[in-house]
């Protein structure tokens, strides 16, 4: 047993959601105590775990704590470890709960985990760094071999604008992105944003001190995703006259 608590979200079964002190593993000296600042909410597989659709998998079960995008900051180092306190870190998910199951465990005020898979990142990125797993998934999605850069994205979620974004930055032509959402359909340029959609971030008040504000609450949905100018088009399919796309 441990003396260290701290405040996590737990899913304690299917559809039921809370915030709750739990017991935290003690850090050894090759590992890290991070402050999380932000954290990313799967809508796959967390969401999955949500709906209790999730098939079975070695080490799943209920209650447990999700979150394998978070950010954060070390708050202890061990001195074998690889990081420093102060470092700005992604947290690819964290095992550190003695009572709770760590699916996937970066959903907690504080988490503790070894120091080699903490990536330490510019803190500049802010909450936005959360989005390195999927940034990642689109990197090597687009370096498969013999992929030619695509001028079709279906989809223009998380990972379609980022598909879209990446196509740019390498250099490749500006892709098509086919989308029916009306809330993920971009503004046009120059126009005030419509309405706002929640971005899948839950936001930890003490996460960046010099943000401008700093909610009374442990954690804060004001964290949103606007319908944000692009510099491709995005259309209902449709909508859009071409049809020769390659496969």
């Amino acid at each position: 047993m441990t003396n260290r608590q701290t405040l996590a979200v737990v899913m304690e079964k299917p559809q039921c959601l809370r915030l709750d002190r739990v017991g935290l593993s003690l850090p050894g000296e090759q590992d890290l105590l991070v402050d999380i600042g932000a954290s990313g909410i799967s809508t796959g597989t967390e969401k999955l775990l949500w709906s209790g659709r999730m098939p079975h998998f070695p080490g799943m079960g209920y209650p447990l704590i999700p979150g394998y995008e978070s950010v954060g900051r070390v708050l202890e180092a061990g001195k074998a470890s690889s990081r420093r306190p102060g470092d700005f870190v992604f947290v690819p998910g964290a095992r550190c709960y003695p009572e709770v199951r760590s699916l996937f465990g970066g959903a907690a005020k504080t988490v503790v985990l070894p120091s080699h898979r903490a990536l330490a990142l510019d803190q500049q990125l802010g909450e936005r760094a959360v989005l390195l797993a999927l940034a990642a998934t689109a990197h090597h999605a687009l370096n498969l071999p013999h992929l030619e850069a695509p001028d079709l994205i279906i989809g223009h979620g998380v990972l379609g604008r980022l598909l879209a974004r990446l196509c740019m930055l390498r250099g490749g032509p500006v892709p098509t992105v086919w989308e029916r959402d009306p809330l993920r359909m971009p503004v046009t340029k120059g126009l005030a944003p419509g309405p706002k959609q929640s971005a899948p971030v839950a936001v930890s008040s003490n996460a960046w001190p010099e943000a401008p504000t700093s909610p009374a609450a442990p954690f804060s949905s004001s964290i949103s995703a606007a319908r944000s100018p692009v510099d491709y088009p995005v259309v209902q399919p449709e909508d859009d006259p071409r049809r020769d796309y390659r496969c």
